[in-house]
């Protein structure tokens, strides 16, 4: 993914990126941070049938999630976009959750199956 591969519909809502990186994370969707001059967004993009089943239910959970006052993400809007689908939403400084969970793990046997299988 490239910021020319983005559909029109994302880059009319952020404005301009300044730049876009990739953090080591996620199986299932390519993705990306994208910051542009006053803001960070997180953007998935899965191109398969079930992951993008599960990249919509991510969004109407964080929707949902968002309006309960717990600190979630603002989902921005979800894209179709041919057998691509995107999800916009906002970036929360932190560590993700397979860091954190790297970070719990002590035996070398349960992180190497935690890396491989993504599970302990």
């Amino acid at each position: 993914m490239n910021i020319q591969d983005l559909p029109i519909e994302i880059k009319e809502h952020i404005g301009e990126v300044q730049k876009i990186t990739f953090p080591k994370q996620g199986h299932t969707s390519t993705v990306a941070i994208l910051d542009t001059f006053d803001q960070k967004y997180v953007i998935k993009k899965t191109e398969n049938d079930l992951y993008n089943e599960w990249l919509l239910d991510e969004y109407k959970v964080l929707q949902y999630l968002y309006h309960t006052g717990l600190p979630v993400p603002k989902a921005y809007l979800f894209h179709i976009e041919d057998t691509s689908r995107w999800l916009l939403m906002d970036y929360i400084d932190g560590i993700s959750l397979r860091e954190f969970s790297l970070r719990c793990l002590t035996s070398k046997v349960k992180k190497k199956r935690f890396l491989t299988l993504g599970f302990v």
